[in-house]
């Protein structure tokens, strides 16, 4: 569910979004801005994340998606990434497969990153390394 625009214009999914901001944290982005040339909008990151809620079933690599996987939905997406929302904690560089509910379209990557952002959901930030997403709502959002 999409909520309010952030203060940099850009749909909120939920309150998972907005990390916690820290002056140590602060005061490292400003080193990394006067330092280093990031592309305007990435937050330091490859590929730019559009925020696409895709509705998908999460699970570990060996699962049956419809089975033992739990269905889920992502928070935003790129090329080659996803945060999607969990139930559990996932350790970072643990194999992870996500499979897209419409299309059936089963992606293998891994965890980079995961937090907790209330009692019982976690944000996963997943890299799909060697494979590009291809889901149609994704193609749809990035070509608008």
């Amino acid at each position: 569910m999409l909520t309010n625009s952030g203060p940099d214009n850009r749909p909120r999914l939920h309150n998972c979004s907005k990390r916690p901001s820290s002056p140590e944290r602060q005061e490292f982005g400003l080193r990394t801005q006067r330092n280093m040339a990031v592309a305007h909008g990435l937050n330091g990151r490859m590929e730019k994340r559009l925020p696409v809620a895709v509705v998908v079933h999460l699970g570990d690599v060996q699962d049956d998606p419809v089975n033992a996987a739990e269905l889920t939905y992502t928070e935003n997406v790129s090329a080659h990434g996803a945060c999607v929302i969990s139930k559990r904690a996932w350790q970072p560089g643990e194999p992870a497969q996500v499979t897209s509910f419409k299309e059936q379209a089963a992606l293998r990557g891994k965890v980079v990153h995961c937090r907790k952002c209330n009692n019982d959901r976690y944000v996963v930030g997943l890299t799909f390394e060697g494979c590009e997403i291809t889901w149609e709502i994704y193609r749809n959002y990035a070509l608008s």
